[in-house]
């Protein structure tokens, strides 16, 4: 998209793609942070160990970076708005089902996968619906102001965290997310669809399945 074309969208249809992509943004970022101070007091309500948690934390890190290349693929081939959306409902659904859990498998299925099947595709369409809804000149503003939303959400996580571990339950950190996720569809309406594969193009399966057993391993190494 071409800077003529932005400038004859004003106002909030304008504004309303960087507003989704940094609002889903925020809240993974977020989520990475928020629940390692609530540890303890997730342990203990869900009568598990901190071992397991933590394995649980960590599973969400190790699915959401070794699907991450296949989410930002099948969003040029399908179209990036409609696997940000797909995305979105996902980790929306996976967040719900965390925020209800009533013991670690349950908190698993949403946290570990679900969520982090969703983050997955949300974090690269993410910056994805800046290019193809903005010129050179709003990217650039768009890029720089994505940056600074994942660098407050993980300062504003643990101290969120710590807050709600606190004063009120840990369950309210995913049930906080499942409402941003809820307010970003009235945005999306704003957001241009975009394929970006030339056609014809389709996912290379084996290639994919190649880089989840590469990534996999190399992330639980760093983890």
């Amino acid at each position: 998209m071409t800077s003529q074309q932005t400038e004859s969208r004003t106002g909030l249809a304008f504004w309303a793609p960087l507003i989704a992509a940094a609002l889903a943004l925020f809240i993974v970022v977020v989520d990475s942070t928020m629940m390692n101070v609530a540890v303890p007091t997730i342990v203990k309500d869900l009568n598990t160990n901190v071992s397991t948690i933590q394995g649980i934390i960590s599973l969400y890190s190790l699915v959401m970076a070794s699907l991450m290349l296949v989410g930002g693929k099948l969003g040029a081939l399908k179209g990036v708005k409609r696997m940000f959306l797909i995305g979105l409902v996902i980790y929306g659904v996976g967040t719900l089902i965390a925020a209800v859990s009533w013991n670690a498998t349950v908190l698993a299925i949403g946290w570990s996968l679900l969520e982090g099947v969703g983050a997955a595709f949300i974090l690269p369409l993410a910056f994805a619906l800046l290019v193809t809804n903005y010129g050179p000149r709003e990217q650039a503003i768009g890029f720089g102001i994505l940056g600074g939303v994942q660098a407050s959400a993980a300062a504003v996580g643990p101290i969120l965290g710590g807050i709600l571990t606190t004063y009120f339950t840990w369950r309210l950190g995913f049930a906080g997310e499942v409402l941003i996720a809820i307010a970003i569809f009235p945005f999306a309406r704003y957001v241009k669809e975009k394929v970006t594969a030339e056609e014809g193009t389709t996912l290379d399966w084996g290639g994919a399945f190649l880089s989840i057993v590469g990534l996999f391993p190399l992330v639980l190494g760093l983890i």
